[in-house]
């Protein structure tokens, strides 16, 4: 008997000192968190671009611990078109807690061949051009984006991406809905998809809506607690 009580003691350090380098171990993560997506509310409809392989629950989404570096090329842009940018990429940050980093002003045009991979790591590439150009702008679409993922494993990670804003965006729409079209298209490039509902930014058509709505609030949440690593 005394002996089993003398290993008791020894037992419990163990176990508090396990339970403290596990602590550590998620503190130690958490300071490599860039930063907090919103609290989530009322929630609604919101869908996502990819999957985990497996597990339709669990989005592929960008590392939440590392920048997102995005250049401009502002040709065919607004004239503070890096303003213009920055004040949406502020409001995907804010909810989603992904970091984006502006990197300047760039000669690089949007490519749809498909050459650019995500093996490329490139920096995001946000950009003005003509359905000539990008055919994907063709009739009656203002803007596209989206991001292209790389395998680490059994897992999927955006790791560079783009959008492309129409040249006529200006012309065409008041700075509100040029603003909500350059949101719809960043849902896009972190990695949110259409949805059906109307009542969200996310819906595939342009509609009355000039921010996001709960379910795209949602979404964002959830692609900003993505997996680090």
């Amino acid at each position: 008997m005394a002996q089993g009580r003398g290993r008791w003691p020894w037992g419990l350090l163990l176990m508090v000192s396990g339970l403290v380098l596990l602590g550590l171990l998620f503190h130690a993560q958490d300071e490599h968190l860039l930063g907090s997506p919103a609290h989530a509310g009322v929630g609604g409809p919101h869908a996502f671009l990819q999957h985990q392989p497996g597990d339709p629950a669990d989005p592929v989404a960008w590392d939440p611990c590392r920048e997102i570096h995005y250049e401009i090329n502002p040709d065919g842009g607004p004239d503070d078109a890096a303003g213009f940018v920055a004040e949406a990429i502020t409001e995907v940050q804010q909810i989603s807690g992904l970091q984006l980093h502006y990197d300047g002003t760039t000669d690089r045009r949007p490519d749809e061949s498909g050459e650019a991979s995500a093996l490329s790591r490139a920096p995001v590439l946000i950009a003005w051009a003509d359905e000539d150009e990008v055919p994907s702008l063709t009739g009656d679409v203002v803007g596209v984006g989206g991001a292209a993922a790389l395998r680490f494993g059994s897992w999927w990670r955006y790791t560079t991406g783009g959008v492309t804003l129409d040249t006529d965006l200006g012309e065409d729409l008041d700075s509100g809905e040029a603003h909500a079209v350059l949101l719809h298209e960043l849902g896009h490039l972190v990695g949110l998809d259409h949805v059906s509902d109307p009542s969200q930014l996310m819906f595939s058509e342009t509609t009355f809506q000039d921010d996001y709505g709960p379910g795209d609030r949602e979404g964002l949440i959830v692609l900003g607690e993505g997996r680090c690593g």
